[in-house]
């Protein structure tokens, strides 16, 4: 599953960093 762990860092890099 790395699309979904992909995804989730990306976003959670994106909203808080």
């Amino acid at each position: 599953m790395i699309f979904l762990w992909e995804n989730w860092v990306g976003d959670i890099k994106r909203s808080r960093f």
